[in-house]
């Protein structure tokens, strides 16, 4: 089962690529060793899923299996942009779809706020997991294993002055997503943005996020408190419209109690 678990994350790091990979690329975005990877990636070749030309310098997906993530992709929009266009509907703000990519998350697809400013989020945009309610969403929803692989393996850059860098201090806030089941931040990644998200599962695992974003001065504590639910609520229905109803992955971990109020934003 752990080979067949490696090669599907080969290949979900090959989807979401804009470009070819090398076998180390691709071996820290699967958070796999690298020998692993290489054999995986033979493998693949010789099924006809993924394509490596002699004096290529990485790796792609083969045009047909390119073909069918462009598929999977529009399934998940249509399940996604009726709930994203509701949320709107209620909170005038605008509303994000994101997919994870390895150690990162992308920006696929959003609904805009007709308020002013607009929050520039250009999609395609890569942002760290560890950066951001709707990167802090999906990484709350790793397994212990995966979490500590993930913590080893990546650095905690800090992207503007509130971004969490503190390995301990990450971890805390973490718990709290796992305890209200969203991810609240202030200009973690990008200094002017606040933002709230929750995860969205496939059948078996959490494959990206659903966030409310705006500009900071709009998202006071009653915001984060109006908004946390119902970000929930759309993601969970979004999730449900992509297979059987799975367990959230922190229904069976251990709550630790919210020291301060600042923790709503996965404070420090």
């Amino acid at each position: 089962m752990q080979a067949v678990a490696r090669t599907a994350q080969v290949l979900w790091v090959l989807t979401h690529a804009d470009r070819s990979l090398g076998v180390r690329e691709i071996a820290v975005g699967a958070n796999i060793p690298k020998s692993a990877t290489h054999r995986i990636l033979e493998t693949l070749i010789e099924a006809g899923f993924v394509s490596h030309q002699p004096g290529e310098q990485g790796y792609r997906l083969a045009p047909t299996v390119a073909a069918s993530g462009l598929r999977a992709l529009g399934a998940l929009r249509a399940v996604a942009l009726p709930e994203l266009s509701a949320v709107l509907d209620v909170t005038s703000e605008t509303v994000l779809l994101s997919l994870r990519s390895g150690t990162e998350q992308v920006h696929v697809e959003q609904v805009r706020s007709p308020l002013g400013p607009r929050p520039a989020v250009p999609m395609g945009s890569r942002i760290p997991l560890y950066a951001g309610a709707s990167g802090r969403a999906i990484l709350a929803s790793f397994a212990p294993a995966d979490l500590d692989r993930f913590l080893c393996s990546v650095q905690l850059v800090k992207l503007t002055p509130r971004t969490i860098t503190n390995v301990e201090c990450l971890r805390h806030a973490l718990d709290v997503v796992r305890q209200r089941g969203y991810a609240a931040s202030v200009g973690e990644h990008n200094p002017v943005l606040a933002a709230v998200s929750s995860p969205l599962f496939d059948r078996r695992q959490v494959v990206g996020a659903i966030t409310i974003c705006g500009p900071t001065d709009r998202f006071a504590a009653a915001q984060v408190k109006q908004f946390g639910p119902l970000v929930r609520e759309a993601a969970e229905r979004v999730s449900g419209g992509l297979g059987p109803r799975v367990k959230r992955p922190w229904h069976q971990m251990p709550r630790l109690p919210i020291r301060s109020p600042a923790a709503a934003f996965g404070g420090r």
